[in-house]
Order: C-alpha cells, then structure tokens, then sequence
C-alpha cells in the first residue's frame, strides 16, 4: 500500500470518525428534543382530554348535588320533584337518566317513592323504582348511598329494571336518623367510550383510558382492557412491568405524573401521562407511542447521513490529488531502496531535487550506500554464526521439551481431577521442569492416583538444562519402581550425587494424590511446599517438611501426608515465582503469591494458573525475567461415586466411604456419616448405636497408639451392607500391627513394652459377628461385620 494511499485513508479514517461522534452526539440531542415534545404533546392530550371529560363529570355532579340541596331546604311534593327531574334531563343532555328517592320513618301515612326518568329512543321513560320488582333495597347504588351517606360516582353496573344499559350514577343523598333523600344522576358507559373514542381519532398511536374511583378501566377503543380492575391486573405481577405497581399507587394518591418507558400492550416505548378529573375521584390516562418520533429520526438520519458520505468522498479525492503530487520523489527512492534491499549496492541514485527535508534524505541515501558495502560482509559472516547457535539452541529447547509431559494438562471428569501445567524459561533452554502420570494404586480400593514432580535446577540456561534432562530421566525411570514420593527422592538423591563435579543440585518437590481417597502424600528436596486452597477459598501452606536439595550429599527422605477435601486445590510453583522481579527491582514475593491465589476464586486449574501469570506479567512489566518460572495447578473435585447423597437406594450390596485426618475431633463427622447411612438405607436402629461405639474405638485406638497422636495423617472407613449383615472396614497408614494376633490388643498400638489389649478390643469382639485384620501396601486394612438381625 503506498503511502499516498495511506495518508488518504488515515485522514479519511479520521474525518470519518469525527463526523459519527458529531452524528451520534447530534443523533442523541435531536432525539432528546424530539422525545421532550413527544412528552409535552402527551401531558397536552392530557390536560386537554381531562377538561372535557370532567366538565362533563362536574355539570352532572353540580346538577345532582344542586337538586339535593333543593329538595334539602323547600321539601317539596313527589309531582314537583318530578318535574325538576325532567327539567334538569332536558337541561343536561349528557345525563342518561335522573332518579329521586325518598324514604321516611316519622309517619307510616307519608309513604316513600322512588321516581326515575331515562332517555330512550322515543324521549324520556319513567319507572317506578319503588316496585316490589325492582327490589329497590337490594340495588349496590342504593346500598352504596344509604350506608355511606356521601356523595361520590358508582362503579359501572348493568341497570336491569330500570335504565337496563351499562352505566355509572352521581349519588347525592340527604341522610338523617329518620330519613333517606337521595338523588341520583346517571352517565350512560357507552356516552364515555364515544367521547375516548373521538378524542383518539386522528391520534396514531395514542391511546385514552379513564378510570373510575373503584378502578375500573374505561376504554374508548380497547375491548381487552373495557371495565376491567387495576387490582385484578396487579395479580399478575409476574406479568406487568416494574413501573405498573409505581403508577397504580400514584392514581390512588390522586396524583399526576408523565414518564417513558417500554409498554408490553404496544410492544414498544411510549410516553404515559395521568390526572386526576377534577374532584370527581375519576383519573384520566393518556399513553402515546413513541413510533412517529423513531421514524421522523430515522429519516433525519439518514439524510445527514448521505450527506456525511458525499462530503467524506469529496475531501477524499482531494487529499489524494494533494498528497500524491507532493510525495512522488519518494518514489525514486523507494525504487532505490529496493534495489539495496536485493543487494544491488551499486544502483544509481536520483539527483536530489530540491533544497528541503527530501532532498536531504537523497543524499543520506548515497552516504548510506557508501557505508552498506563496508558492512555488507561483516554481517554476513556474524549472521551465519548467529544463524547456527540458534539452530542448536532451537534442538535443545525440542529436545528439553520431549522429556516433558506431552499435554500440559488433566481434566477427568470421572476421578474428578483437573491438572494445568505452566513452564516459561528465562532463556531458549533452562533448569525448570515438571512430570506427572496417573498410574494405578496398590490400595484395597482399585483406584488410581496422581503422581507429579515440580523443580528447579540451580542456575540456567544451557548447563541446567543438560542437568534438567539427566533428573527427569532418572524420575521417569525411578517412578516405574515406586510411588513413594520420599523414596523417588531419595534414589534421585543416590544417582545424582554420583559423577557430579560441577557440584550441580535440584530442588524438587514430589507428590502423589489418591484419586479415589483425597490422600495426598508430599515430599520436599529444598523446594517451597506448595500453596493448598480449599472450597471456602481458604489459603494455607502445607506444613514445611524439607530435606536437601537434590545432588548435593547422600539424604533419606520423608513424606508427610494430609487428606484433600473435595473441590480443593494444590499450587506448586519454582522460586521464579516469588523471585520475579520488576524494573524497580522489587520482588512478587511470598505475600503477593498468597494474596493472588487467595483473590482468584478460580473455576478451574487452567483458571489458577492464568491468573497467577497474568498478575506475575502486569508487576513484572517490561522488565527481564531474572529466572525460569514453573507454575503447578491441581483441582480434585471427589469421587463422586462416594459423596452420600448419591447412595443407591435398592442395591442388594452397596459400598461407600468417609475420609478423615487423625484428630479426635473428626469422629463427630464418623457418627453423623454412620448416623446418616443406616438412615438412608433403613437399617435397623440398634446398629446406630453398636456401629458408632464400635468406630470410636477403634478410630481412637488408631489415633493415640498407630500414629502416636500425630495429626493430619489420613484414616478411612469403608461402609457396606446386604440383606444379612454390615461391614466397616477401616484403613489407615500407621505401623503395621495385628490386634487379633495379640488377644485384646488394640488396632495400631506400637509394639513395644508398653501393655496392649484391654476392653477395647474385647469389646469390639462381642460386638461384632466377625474381625479380620490385613496389612496390604504400607496399609493397616480392619474389618468386621455387624449382624442385620439384632
């Protein structure tokens, strides 16, 4: 591309990208604006709708309660109020119907009459509403007035026997101890869906509802919404947006309001304004949908658009014409360059044209040919030395990298182990290195466990990765022999000390993780114990536990053991971890690494170890890395089969297993395991009790005399059952000893003058319909079996 051409894209680019912020910053200004006259056109549709439909609302009220207090004050006869009734119909022509009511106790003589007058086809009808048929005393709107004695408008109702069409009453009574005046005015429903319904005419996208003081809707066009209850559509609140609920308690307060937000009937956004009518306790609603607004915007904006485009290709023509007039002596030495670049140093430069920053550089171009040809031959001859150091650098980095695992890591879901593997060495080649295999377990359990291997050679570069690849050879070869991660260290130890005149030593740490148990064995040769995390995200550091480095004198190594929880993780890591250093010279250090792993709440290993690197990256910088770094995740998620919640419920021999450390606080866990186990599997009773007794002593035994009170070392009960009998069987890493074999001896006691036996082992024995004692790959195996049938 040349530069003519990206010159006119940058600055095209640019007017481009100043133009659509201008356009987005107008689009959101003009649309703010267009939404602004979109609320006030909806408040004045408000304001103008509430006017007419509460004048009407308040000459009919006026008109009932100017009556009312009429008939208050002169009392006059049934004829006359008659007639006042039927002035005030011709007088009003908005009312359906008018009612007078009248009712005494004072005097059986002065009986109580209740006239009605409605507007029908033919002119006005009367009905006497005190007819047995009409059952004037059992009407809501009579009801309504003879206990509330207050005026106020009715809910919508179906006047049979009387006006027979849907309509709401003004109530005006006049109530005293002993008489019940009461003049009604009625509104026709179907008169206030008319006037919605013209007010909607001509109005895209609005809407019109008026509400009733009961909170029925009244609707000019919507059939769905017509006399339905604001409290009946609350009930589905699943169903209605946030701000229904907040509306709803406006209109109660009688208040007013507008705002915009998405409305489900339109399936768009729209603007809702509301008010109360006057006093008449009716509420007016005005909805109006934002689409007219969308589409006037939308064409605005594709004007401006077009526009934007034509002006951008125009400056575009003219900042090419422009800049490739400008730019066409370059071309000769482009041409120039070329011709160097192919080795053709005796291409003949074009005359400087002229006296400015081009010129200059033509001339620049010929001392530069001058001085090319001097070098051409040094470099040549650095380059192919160069070319074959980092060819048999290249060989090494492969080679270092076959000895290494081919995948850098684990996920099997079925052992529920995840493993991530992370190695970067300071230079083409170095001394850090890693090894793991899953291999198969000498245990009763048939399961599988994890072996690995983390160091660190000291020094680097090409000296410690010949050293590196002598210890993971000798690893692969040792750990053919055993699973021991003391003894894999201890023979490394025995063959590297051999033979090593350049005094060359490893730390290294070794593991292996039972996959089916959780029981973790560690063994250190100089090398920080790794970080453990578990479920709750709690940060611990194994307890310290460390011999020499490797290679440097003859050393028997130790191991110590835990047990992992479920859903726990293990950290290893090499010195390069905490010893990276910044260009300020300042370490990760120890507390940066807990403090990292502690905040990482990780999902995964692979999650572990890219949020350690990424922070080692941001403190590090630009700076060097001053050594390899090494990075070791292990997740174990459990077996699944042996979490209790996924017993079987109907196998005739079921077998499941608990896990705890050499604390006499754990036997809790034991008893509520057992506890929960017969429960499940509606296991008498009575073997609650024997089974839990017989646990504790044995476990406790295991304890104090197997591991000498030494916690954290890992004990295991096995359950099973079937129509006849429960099995324990309890296994742990203590000394070998058999107790049987010594009477009343109790299980894991040292053999020693100390006494043995005693009424532990004796009453384990009575208890028990059987006992048998194994000792199998380093593990004390006790089981016995305990009658179904009491």
């Amino acid at each position: 591309m040349s530069l003519t051409t990206r010159m006119v894209l940058w600055v095209t680019f640019s007017v481009i990208a100043i133009f659509t912020a201008a356009s987005i910053y107008d689009y959101a200004l003009t649309r703010a604006l267009l939404d602004e006259q979109l609320r006030q056109r909806t408040e004045l549709e408000v304001s103008a709708s509430e006017t007419q439909l509460s004048d009407t609302l308040a000459r009919l009220q006026h008109q009932a309660d100017l009556t009312s207090a009429l008939i208050g004050e002169i009392t006059p006869t049934q004829n006359k109020l008659e007639a006042m009734i039927k002035t005030s119909m011709q007088q009003y022509p908005d009312a359906y119907g008018m009612a007078i009511v009248a009712e005494s106790k004072r005097s059986k003589q002065n009986q109580p009459f209740a006239s009605y007058f409605y507007r029908a086809p033919a002119g006005l009808r009367f009905v006497d509403l005190s007819d047995e048929t009409y059952n004037l005393h059992q009407q809501e709107w009579y009801l309504q007035a003879a206990q509330t004695g207050q005026s106020g408008w009715t809910e919508p109702y179906v006047d049979v026997g009387g006006g027979n069409v849907l309509m709401t009453t003004y109530l005006a009574p006049i109530k005293t101890e002993q008489s019940l005046t009461l003049v009604t005015i009625d509104l026709a429903v179907s008169s206030i869906q008319n006037m919605l319904a013209n007010i909607e005419d001509g109005k895209h996208g609005m809407s019109i509802y008026a509400i009733t003081p009961g909170g029925h809707i009244i609707s000019g066009h919507d059939e769905t919404l017509m006399l339905r209850q604001l409290e009946e559509i609350e009930k589905h609140k699943d169903q209605l947006p946030e701000w229904y609920e907040d509306l709803l308690t406006e209109i109660k307060q009688r208040k007013s309001g507008s705002f915009s937000d998405f409305c489900p009937r339109m399936q768009e956004s729209c603007w809702i304004s509301y008010a109360p009518l006057a006093d008449t306790q009716w509420t007016l609603l005005v909805s109006y949908s934002q689409a007219n607004l969308k589409s006037q915007l939308i064409t605005y904006s594709q004007h401006r658009l077009l526009l934007m485009l034509l002006g951008i290709a125009l400056l575009a023509v003219v900042i090419w014409m422009i800049t490739r007039r400008q730019i066409m002596p370059l071309r000769e030495l482009d041409k120039a360059t070329l011709a160097f670049a192919e080795g053709k140093l005796d291409y003949k430069l074009p005359k400087a044209p002229r006296n400015d920053e081009i010129g200059s550089l033509t001339q620049r171009f010929g001392q530069m040919q001058v001085s090319l040809k001097d070098h051409i031959d040094k470099l040549k001859h650095e380059t192919q030395q160069r070319e074959r150091i980092n060819s048999e650098l290249n060989t090494a980095s492969q080679i270092q990298q076959s000895l290494l695992p081919l995948e850098n890591s684990i996920n099997d879901s079925k052992s529920g182990l995840e493993l991530s593997a992370y190695l970067e060495p300071a230079r083409a080649v170095g001394g850090d290195l890693y090894y793991y295999e899953i291999q198969d377990s000498y245990d009763i359990h048939n399961s599988q466990q994890l072996s690995f291997v983390i160091g660190d050679v000291s020094d680097k570069g090409v000296a410690a990765a010949i050293f590196m690849a002598r210890v993971v050879t000798a690893i692969r070869a040792i750990a053919e022999h055993t699973q021991d991660p003391a003894q894999i260290l201890s023979d490394l130890n025995h063959q590297l000390v051999d033979d090593n005149e350049a005094c060359m030593f490893v730390t290294l740490l070794s593991g292996t993780l039972n996959l089916r148990t959780g029981v973790l064995q560690l063994a250190s040769a100089g090398h920080p114990m790794p970080l453990l995390i578990d479920s709750n995200q709690q940060v611990t550091q194994i307890e310290q536990l460390n011999g020499p480095a490797i290679g440097l004198y003859e050393y028997i190594y130790e191991s110590v053991n835990t047990v992992l929880k479920p859903n726990s993780y293990l950290f290893a890591y090499t010195d390069g971890l905490d010893e990276a250093a910044n260009d300020r010279m300042e370490l990760y250090g120890d507390d940066r690494i807990l403090s990292t792993v502690a905040e990482a709440a990780p999902s995964n290993a692979n999650d572990l170890i890219n949020t350690v690197v990424n922070s080692v990256s941001q403190f590090v910088g630009d700076a060097e890395a001053a050594d390899d770094l090494t990075l070791l995740a292990i997740h174990w998620s459990g077996d699944k089969d042996l979490q209790m919640d996924h017993l079987p419920l109907n196998n005739s021999q079921v077998n499941n297993m608990i896990s705890i450390t050499s604390s006499t606080e754990e036997l809790e866990k034991i008893n509520a395991y057992l506890s929960k186990y017969i429960s499940h599997h509606d296991l008498p009773e009575h073997l609650l009790l024997t089974s839990q007794l017989v646990a504790e002593e044995l476990i406790a035994n295991t304890i104090h005399y197997g591991y000498d009170d030494k916690t954290g070392m890992p004990i295991s009960l096995h359950l099973s059952h079937n129509e006849k009998e429960m099995t324990l069987l309890f296994v742990d890493q203590a000394k070998a000893f058999n107790p049987l074999e010594q009477g009343e001896a109790r299980l894991g006691l040292p053999a020693d003058d100390e006494p043995v036996g005693g009424l532990g082992i004796h009453l384990v024995k009575e208890m028990s319909n059987s006992c048998e004692y194994r000792y199998i790959a380093g593990e004390n195996q006790f089981s016995l079996t305990l009658l179904i049938e009491n």
